[in-house]
């Protein structure tokens, strides 16, 4: 931020006031900067590819981005938030003088935007700087405004309010809003190098590829398709919340051929390694990210398989252990979480004895990709 420059040119104008991740917050001045840095990038490639005219700004500890024209698009916001990590929340608000009577009128008018008659309400202050009112004082006065106002039937309830209004006042600045999406939080994707994510139609797969990407690693999705009649919602979900899909792999010649082999699921997922491991290999990327799951959902696998797979592989990969914990992740008890191809009930990854290596090296000739 130009510490000399006040923004005033911003005043009376919407913008998207995006709250960075608290982890930010506590990294040296160094890193902190970086950081900052490569959010700003990939917030600028997510909008650019839309196509529009904006400036993005670093403001006391937030980042504002202005749009030209002013017209902020929903789905852009829900984009940032859902695809871009190390955002802890962001809102859409309007810029006016942090001074007492213009903070008033323009609550008021908020409100009238956007309470219903006979709903409670709280409003929420957060200030930084100096000013001749506190953050309770300011808070309570808007309050009483609107209690004043022509809206019938409005109630303070600071506990469980039906609608809010929030300030965040800043210096010479005030962000007015009604309402605070919730980002992804950690850390900016890109920051911990690049990986391949191995994601079939699996609720896991993608948890782990999310997770990682929370911290700091940014994801190429490689899709293995299996034949599941829910596979076309598991890819939606991830070209939301990811990047474009990088990649299609087609498994139905593999399943036609060995769907009923006893030990398919370790096949497959030595298969599906192998073919993560080859792209990691060509050096576009450094490793890989494949999900390890205990006993969710009907879902194993061996620490002996694991083992197995690990031995086989000259390449180290990413595997965040689960164990049913979906934490802060949008959407995804929505997902079919109990198989990820149309063969199998479960997916259990148990040790064949003895592994058949050639019948690995066969499965791989038939893989289709597309």
């Amino acid at each position: 931020m130009d510490q000399k420059k006040d923004y005033s040119e911003l005043i009376g104008s919407n913008v998207l006031l995006i709250r960075m991740g608290g982890e930010l917050g506590i990294k040296s001045r160094r890193t902190r900067r970086r950081m900052i840095s490569l959010l700003r990038s990939n917030i600028n490639e997510l909008l650019k590819r839309a196509e529009l005219t904006f400036s993005i700004i670093d403001f006391r500890g937030r980042l504002l981005i202005n749009f030209n024209p002013p017209v902020i698009p929903q789905n852009i916001i829900l984009q940032i938030a859902q695809q871009i990590s190390g955002i802890s929340s962001l809102s859409q608000a309007f810029v006016i003088r942090s001074d007492e009577e213009e903070i008033l009128a323009n609550g008021v008018k908020l409100a009238f935007e956007f309470f219903p008659p006979h709903s409670s309400f709280a409003v929420r202050v957060r200030r930084e700087g100096l000013h001749p009112f506190s953050s309770m004082e300011i808070a309570a006065k808007l309050g009483s405004k609107i209690l004043e106002s022509d809206i019938s039937g409005l109630k303070v309830n600071l506990t469980t309010p039906q609608v809010e209004i929030f300030l965040d006042v800043r210096g010479k600045l005030t962000f007015i809003y009604s309402e605070i999406i919730k980002g992804m939080d950690g850390i900016p994707s890109n920051s911990q190098g690049t990986a391949i994510a191995l994601i079939r139609p699996n609720v896991n797969s993608i948890l782990a590829a999310l997770l990682m990407k929370k911290r700091g690693v940014k994801i190429l999705p490689l899709f293995f398709r299996t034949g599941k009649k829910s596979e076309n919602i598991f890819i939606k979900y991830v070209e939301k919340h990811f990047s474009p899909i990088h990649t299609f792999i087609e498994l139905k010649s593999f399943f036609d051929l060995h769907k009923d082999e006893d030990n398919l699921c370790f096949y497959c997922q030595t298969v599906c390694e192998t073919i993560c491991q080859n792209y990691v290999s060509k050096g576009s990327v450094q490793t890989f990210i494949s999900p390890t799951c205990f006993n969710h959902n009907g879902e194993t696998i061996s620490f002996k398989a694991l083992s197995a797979m690990e031995t086989q592989s000259n390449i180290v990969g990413l595997r965040p252990i689960q164990f049913g914990y979906h934490g802060n992740v949008p959407s995804i008890e929505s997902l079919d979480d109990k198989t990820c191809c149309a063969y199998r009930d479960k997916l259990e990854i148990a040790l064949p004895n003895p592994i058949n290596k050639k019948k690995i090296e066969i499965f791989l000739e038939k893989i289709e990709t597309q």
